[in-house]
């Protein structure tokens, strides 16, 4: 505890430090524009930080969005492989991916039936982005999942960006090589045409851990002065040595880069998303904004059972191969006025997904299918008045889960009402204060609700293995204060989400390996965040990204603490920017936390160490990133495992990637 109180000391000396600049109060331009009902302006009454374009081409070399997204506050992470590759998660607030909204261009990337995005299915997704938006808390209502724990809002490239293209080659550690290229043929005759490909591969740090992947991105359009058509599109295609077991401590202390997962698991994945623009400039006042969209994925991992629970592997190996089509059609409508931002939408999609089970020497075991319908309704305001800015939200959701199988299930049919009202205030200095109510609903996935099986049995009695979980509940409030100014942008804020059922990790893996769930009656989650920049004179920039909070669980009258959520996180860079190169420093801590829903067994907190440094030479540009320097030996997630012992996963050593982009008009 000793160093997250030195920690929660160094926000205060740095807002004091913030304090001590000389008062600017020109506003800078503000980063986010509102292009859709579903990206606020920085200046509402909604917690969230953005990643620019800029900031992208940076810090992004092929790394998972999960490794990057860290360095946003409140934000924790990890990758099976230990490396920056093949599959990451993460985690806002200590509440899971799946309750996460994601979406590019305001259409849904979750997988509706178990509500999460597998980025390794769209390898170096982040070249193909010109802005992130991480909403915390409920957050403007989204189409797709619930926005549970917050969203998060990407922003493809687009070919009326200025025209040009670029190559880049890098190398790093462990093996890990990426290809790219992309170009951008900017408005000719109001056409144009952004297209990128890419090729990565790592052996990974944990043993056999390597990934190997590919993908394409291609963004044709017309952009006219009333009708703007475009297409977005892209496919992945990934393999993996599977790594998704922690490891025992005392399997890592003899080996570190022990992986608990058979050297004979694999899993293929090819994933192809494609969404249709349509945008109508009806008068000055009025635009209509349509679209239709298509998701497929088709792939299968490989399951050795016997080393799962312990025991020596055989020939034996398990297969459970999926195949998805997820169709979704939407239209929203704008009204805007000198006070008033005013969207009425609709969404609807339609979702299949066929799960086939077969065994190396029997072969097909089961083939079930799960579908996953849903339609909702928004209306949502932003109202701008003198010093004030209010914004409402309300949102109709419905969702339904069916299932053919071998055995009947009861059909699952939820109905949701959720809403957000906000107010935020300008004081005479730029400081914007601003509080924030939201309540917001989520239904259990099909995980939740099969108890970690992928084929729909019974158990030794007869009964079926069916546990209808409760929708879960949160009530999020939120109250902060944004300062923008030319040399300093702060945001900090208060928030308090208190839940009903809240669907919570426990620790446990299911029988194919999916981590399994318990639902908690009562809960909260309370803290402080920080995102704060100052620039300093003679190019010195520094950077605070923190979190403190206060978490827990009400179950039989004993009070708990959720899985994986560390009281304290902190990331802290300084760096320096000159004209032609730039280089910094960063410093990542995170607290401890249990990794068993009995707050019995505790992930170690962790210091590491990063730099990274780039210079400019005409086309060129040369850059690299050494991570974990001091060559901390750190873990960032845990489990119990089928044996019942605790598994940690190991993150990597010293490492390094270097690398060059040409760039060409």
């Amino acid at each position: 505890m000793k160093k997250a109180y030195l920690f929660i000391g160094s926000i205060f000396v740095f807002q004091f430090l913030v304090g001590q600049e000389k008062k600017d109060t020109s506003t800078v331009l503000e980063e986010v524009v509102v292009t859709s009902p579903f990206t606020p302006p920085a200046s509402s009454p909604v917690t969230m930080s953005h990643i620019s374009r800029k900031e992208l081409e940076r810090r992004n070399y092929g790394q998972e969005p999960s490794v990057l997204l860290s360095q946003t506050p409140s934000v924790t992470f990890y990758t099976d492989a230990g490396s920056s590759s093949g599959y990451s998660y993460f985690r806002i607030r200590g509440i899971d991916q799946t309750r996460i909204n994601m979406s590019l261009n305001g259409v849904p990337l979750n997988e509706p039936e178990d509500q999460g995005v597998y980025f390794s299915n769209y390898p170096d997704f982040l070249e193909s982005v010109s802005g992130v938006q991480v909403q915390r808390g409920a957050g403007f209502s989204k189409q797709g999942v619930a926005a549970y724990g917050g969203s998060l809002y990407f922003e493809s490239v687009r070919f009326r960006d200025s025209a040009g293209g670029q190559v880049s080659a890098g190398y790093g550690s462990f093996n890990y090589y990426r290809l790219n290229g992309s170009i951008n043929t900017g408005l000719n005759n109001k056409m144009g045409l952004y297209a990128r490909g890419s090729h990565l591969h790592s052996d990974g740090y944990r043993d056999h851990s390597a990934n190997t992947s590919s993908s394409v991105f291609i963004n044709p359009g017309y952009w006219g002065e009333k009708h703007k058509v475009y297409v977005v599109s892209f496919l992945g295609e990934q393999k993996n040595e599977l790594a998704w077991i922690g490891a025992p401590m005392d399997s890592l202390q003899k080996n570190k880069r022990y992986n608990a997962n058979g050297n004979q698991e694999y899993d293929r994945f090819l994933q192809a998303h494609v969404q249709v623009h349509h945008e109508w400039q009806l008068n000055s006042r009025n635009q209509l904004h349509s679209g239709v969209f298509y998701n497929y994925l088709d792939g299968n991992y490989d399951f050795d059972y016997n080393h799962f629970i312990g025991m020596p592997s055989t020939d034996e190996l398990y297969n459970y191969a999926f195949r998805s089509n997820f169709t979704g059609v939407f239209s929203y409508h704008t009204y805007t006025s000198r006070h008033l931002k005013w969207y009425n939408g609709i969404q609807t999609q339609w979702y299949q997904r066929r799960h086939r089970g077969s065994e190396k020497t029997i072969g097909e075991l089961y083939t079930n299918t799960g579908y996953r319908n849903e339609a909702s309704l928004f209306s949502k305001a932003i109202i701008d008045i003198g010093n004030w800015s209010m914004l409402g939200d309300l949102q109709y959701r419905y969702s339904n889960f069916t299932y053919t199988g071998n055995e009947v299930m009861p059909g699952q049919y939820w109905n949701f009402l959720n809403s957000t009202l906000g107010v935020s205030y300008r004081l005479p200095n730029g400081i914007r204060l601003y509080y924030s109510i939201g309540q917001t609903h989520r239904e259990p996935t099909r995980n939740d609700l099969f108890m970690g099986n992928d084929d729909l049995t019974r158990d030794s009695n007869g009964e079926l293995l069916f546990n209808p979980v409760k929708a879960e509940q949160a009530i999020d409030q939120e109250l902060g204060v944004k300062y923008f100014a030319r040399n300093v942008l702060v945001s900090a804020n208060l928030y308090y989400m208190r839940f009903r059922h809240e669907i919570t990790l426990n620790g446990q893996v299911g029988p194919t390996g999916v981590p399994l769930h318990s639902s908690a009656a009562r809960s909260y989650r309370s803290g402080i965040e920080l995102d704060a920049w100052w620039r300093l004179g003679n190019g010195i920039e520094l950077r605070n990204q923190s979190a403190t909070s206060v978490n827990r669980i009400k179950e039989e009258g004993v009070h708990l603490q959720p899985v994986l959520t560390p009281a304290v996180i902190s990331n802290q860079e300084i760096r320096l920017v000159k004209k032609r190169w730039q280089g910094g420093i960063g410093l990542r801590y995170q607290g401890e936390s249990y990794i068993d829903y009995a707050n019995t067994t505790k992930l170690p907190d962790y210091f590491i160490l990063n730099a990274d440094m780039s210079w400019q030479w005409r086309a060129l540009t040369w850059y690299g990133v050494v991570n974990n320097i001091t060559d901390q030996v750190y873990y960032t997630n845990g489990l119990i495992t089928a044996s019942g012992v605790p598994g940690y996963f190991i993150q990597a050593p010293v490492n390094f990637y270097v690398g060059v982009r040409v760039n060409f008009k």
